[in-house]
């Protein structure tokens, strides 16, 4: 019998490109630092207004104590969410890809069996080759 080539193995999924920004991305790239700057300007303005120096005090802390935490609240979360979403859909990828090796795996099978078979000389080795295919293209876990 000939020599059989090496199996062919697929190439290794591409590293994932980072995705461009969506026009909701983009536009509140682009609106929120310039709102956040309107908002502390008119809040110091009102604040500067109080006249009375605690109260001014407890103006700022009450301000920037509630807008702050919450601001990185929103944001760390909104973050966790791209994240988790990004995490799901590498797992799929990586479960679509294993599936897709296999299935390679078993077309190369398939095709080296067609090769066996048509370079057969005789009923015996048609035989031979068939049988040896029939246990080739099984599941692993059914008996052989």
């Amino acid at each position: 019998m000939p020599e059989r080539s090496r199996p062919v193995t697929p190439p290794a999924p591409p590293l994932p490109r980072p995705a461009p920004l969506t026009g909701r991305e983009t536009w509140l790239r682009a609106v929120l630092p310039p709102l956040f700057v309107l908002v502390v300007f008119v809040v110091e303005i009102l604040i500067s207004r109080i006249g009375s120096l605690s109260t001014e005090f407890w103006a700022h802390l009450l301000f920037y104590g509630l807008v702050g935490p919450s601001v990185t609240y929103f944001t760390l979360s909104w973050i966790a969410e791209g994240t988790r979403a990004r995490e799901q859909a590498e797992q799929e990828l990586r479960e679509l890809y294993a599936q897709l090796r296999q299935s390679h795996g078993q077309l190369q099978a398939v095709q080296e069996l067609m090769r066996d078979l048509t370079e057969a000389r005789d009923l015996g080795e048609v035989m031979d080759t068939a049988a040896r295919g029939r246990c080739a293209l099984r599941e692993p876990s059914g008996p052989c």
